[in-house]
């Protein structure tokens, strides 16, 4: 009859909370950073996106997502040094707006590289590569060609060129001409479609031609990829014209809305429908802070519907949202990309990069570390120099790295650098004697600062908040200085010298200034992590104990939650506690008192499921205690990988399983792992018959009691706890293990909403202290004759095998 309840209580209890299966919503930039003028196809239930790269190598990165929202870099179209050639070019000029295609089982993208060799497309079976080498359309003049198969299977190339003889400044035709794939060039005759919808319209670009319901549809841009960007729709009857611009175009920007709105330059967008139906577009757009955008132009996603012809972007808004309903598809989230990069493959991730193309190879990975080449190009050239990094995504994070790197020449110089363009930059440099803090900013290089250093290995940090930059360095990485006043991240923003239309990179950097060298600068991790997307909250000012406690998430583990000291103490290192969720739900939430009160004891505690909002958001779906290894693998890796702030500060030898009601018998189901010194149940017990409980419960039989091999603690809610009869009968089962019974006649909710988790967390957290940290003062509450705890109003306790 008690099994039943049990089972009963999880159903009641999933029947009072909230759904939260997928998301409802998503935000906006749908992927952040330097990822301008997307274009996007969809294959089935497939997506891919591309975006333009100008100088960066490889070039034109592909994305894959099957719901719009969530991203995965799959590879890119340019992706070998012979494909196109870079040298000589401003950081402005390259790879400018691809569009990319699907047509009878090949896969097309079609880009103009400006200043080397303009027109071409590539085309690939496989969108993750490998790709075509280029094939060059001499005979097509201008920018920003885009592709469409109309129904008799004839290709049309629709591109942007200026008149010869311009009306106005700025003046852009677009145009359209068949192109015949099996000869790869342009035939028949060219044909004008329009200058853009306004009298004056500039830079009229970024064309896409549509055929829906029969009617051609011409979406472009105009009016400047800054403040006065904007989409514009055309309609004809046939292909070739003439077109009509649509009577509310332009059909989205944010030019109306003034220099302060924090999203500028709207366009450069993509249509999509969906395989329910759904029309979604992808635009680019620009994030704003105190005037100035430092992350350069990011994607974004807004729905679109049809009224006749006309398409309406975000019905009753008009423009970009920071977050709305998100498509109707089913939600697949990706991996998000590793915060730490150790380098222990052979090869660089695929989302580091270079700057212009490589002749030749000037780094090798390998056994945990990168190795990079000291040659002469610098920065400040127009040339490819030893520089490899990855994107800054956020307008908050730290980026750190390991640098070993002796020299005896002052020319030679390794370290890290925070590159917009080959005039704008930061570098923080160790040479012969010294560690250099240089910028560059509009063309003009200074020294910032110097600081004598000659050890061999440094650690440098460059920490980003808005406008604001400190750049730190120190023997050790969690004694850090600076080196140095603050710095401003307006030195890498738009419209400073030539920062243009690409992005900001953060990565590693090494020289030798003009001269030939051999020497080879050796980096062992770099680590980037964002402070805009790890959210984190002080639960009751941060608990009782000596260690003001904060609830957080990472980013490297995602579906869990983290409870831990604010400041990670240096005197001790913290003992690991892994927590199952009552009815096995993915959120502490019914348990954040409690946890944050054993964190705030000196303990790091990891929960298993999302953080949960500030409003209190339940999440009803369930979770494995797989979750719970999980936690302990991560945790491990975290105490071992420098890069990391828990880098030596767990204390991997000491590690608990513990877990409430359902949360607990997923504890007990991976309690034999000979990794865990101590098992506390709380609220629980082991059915006698499995098949009576949930279908979600895990199937722990008595059998597994057998399995534990370290102390062993239960603390019930006494007779009134539906859990009671079976954690007694587990007590009574378990004769090989020092084992305590606990009961306090509080009921199944036991106390872990109380103010600091209440009684139970006090029980816990003393069973904690004398378990993993050897407290025998603690030890107390559980031993003696009688045991401490009886003293306690209410407490009873029974135990053996002590």
């Amino acid at each position: 009859m008690k099994n039943t309840f049990i089972s009963l209580l999880l159903l009641v209890t999933t029947s009072t909370l909230f759904a939260q299966s997928p998301p409802l919503t998503f935000s906006n930039p749908i992927l952040p950073g330097y990822h301008p003028d997307p274009s996007i196809c969809r294959v089935g239930d497939d997506y891919y996106l591309v975006n333009s790269t100008f100088v960066w190598f490889p070039g034109l990165p592909v994305y894959h997502s099957r719901d719009l929202v969530n991203w995965q870099l799959i590879g890119h179209a340019i992706d070998r040094p012979g494909m196109v050639d870079f040298e000589g070019l401003p950081d402005m000029l390259g790879l400018f707006a691809p569009t990319i295609r699907y047509h009878d089982g090949v896969f097309y993208i079609i880009n103009t590289c400006v200043g080397c060799g303009m027109n071409f497309y590539v085309t690939a079976t496989n969108p993750a590569g490998p790709w075509s080498d280029p094939v060059w359309l001499p005979d097509a003049p201008g920018i920003d060609p885009s592709l469409m198969w109309d129904d008799d299977g004839r290709c049309y190339y629709t591109g942007v060129v200026g008149p010869e003889s311009p009306a106005w400044l700025n003046q852009g035709m677009i145009f359209n001409q068949e192109l015949d794939v099996q000869q790869g060039k342009l035939v028949g005759e060219r044909h004008l479609l329009t200058y853009g919808h306004a009298n004056n319209a500039s830079y009229s670009e970024g064309p896409h031609l549509y055929k829906i319901n029969g009617n051609y549809l011409l979406l472009i841009s105009e009016g400047g990829t800054e403040m006065y960007h904007a989409l514009t729709a055309h309609h004809s009857d046939s292909i070739n014209g003439p077109y009509h611009a649509d009577y509310i175009n332009p059909v989205v920007t944010h030019r109306h809305l003034g220099s302060a709105y924090p999203v500028q330059a709207i366009g450069h967008g993509d249509l999509v429908q969906t395989q329910n139906g759904e029309w979604w577009s992808v635009l680019l757009g620009k994030r704003v802070i105190s005037s100035y955008t430092t992350l350069g132009r990011e994607t974004f996603l807004a729905k679109v519907e049809f009224e006749g012809r006309t398409p309406i972007f975000n019905a009753g808004e008009g423009k970009v949202l920071a977050s709305q309903t998100r498509p109707d598809l089913p939600w697949t989230p990706v991996g998000p990309t590793p915060a730490t990069d150790e380098f222990d493959g052979s090869s660089l991730p695929i989302y580091w990069y270079t700057n212009r193309t490589p002749t030749k190879p000037f780094y090798t990975v390998g056994e945990g570390a990168v190795n990079l080449q000291l040659r002469k190009q610098v920065l400040d050239s127009l040339t490819h120099s030893s520089l490899l990094f990855r994107r800054v995504e956020h307008h908050r994070f730290v980026a750190r790295t390991k640098l070993t790197f002796s020299t005896k020449r002052r020319n030679e110089q390794a370290g890290i650098a925070l590159y917009r363009t080959n005039e704008n930059y930061y570098t923080l440099l160790k040479e012969k004697e010294a560690l250099v803090l240089y910028q560059s900013f509009k063309g003009e290089k200074k020294e910032v600062a110097r600081v004598a250093y000659t050890a061999p290995t440094v650690y440098l940090q460059v920490e980003v908040k808005d406008l604001e930059i400190q750049f730190k360095y120190g023997q050790t990485l969690h004694l850090l200085q600076p080196i140095g006043a603050q710095q401003s991240m307006i030195v890498l923003a738009d419209l400073q010298g030539n920062a243009l239309f690409n992005g900001p990179g953060i990565g590693m950097y090494a020289t030798s200034n003009g001269a030939n060298s051999r020497a080879k600068a050796q980096f062992d991790w770099f680590n980037y992590t964002s402070a805009d997307s790890i959210p984190s909250r002080t639960i009751e000012e941060g608990g009782t104990g000596a260690y003001s406690a904060i609830m957080h998430s990472e980013a490297s583990l995602p579906g869990h939650t983290i409870f831990r000291p604010a400041n990670l103490p240096s005197s001790f290192k913290l003992p690991l506690i892994v927590w199952g969720n009552g009815a096995c739900f993915d959120s502490p939430l019914e348990h954040v008192n409690f946890l944050n009160e054993i964190a705030s004891h000196g303990y790091l505690v990891i929960a298993i499921g999302t953080m949960p909002e500030e409003g209190g958001e339940r999440i009803m779906t369930r979770s494995t205690s797989a979750k719970l290894l999980e936690a302990v693998d991560w945790a491990i890796r975290q105490n071992t990988s420098e890069a990391s702030p828990y880098y030596n500060r767990i204390d991997c030898s000491n590690i608990a399983v513990s877990g409430m009601s359902c949360g607990g018998l997923q504890a007990l189901e991976v309690a034999g792992d000979k990794r865990f010194k101590t098992v506390v149940i709380c609220n629980s017990g082991v059915l006698g018959d499995v098949s009576s409980g949930h279908p979600m419960m895990p199937g722990v039989t008595k059998n597994q009691l057998n399995k534990l091999h370290s102390p062993t603690l239960y603390i019930l809610g006494g007779e009134s706890d539906i859990a009671y009869a079976n954690g007694m009968d587990d007590y009574k089962r378990i004769n090989h293990v020092p084992i305590v019974m606990t009961n306090l006649n509080v009921g199944h909710g036991g106390t872990y909403s109380q103010p600091h988790g209440g009684d139970f967390a006090r029980v816990a957290t003393a069973w904690f202290n004398w378990q993993l940290k050897g407290d025998r003062q603690a030890a107390l509450l559980f031993t003696g004759e009688p045991a401490g705890l009886t003293t306690w109003p209410g407490w009873k306790i029974e135990s053996k095998n002590l």
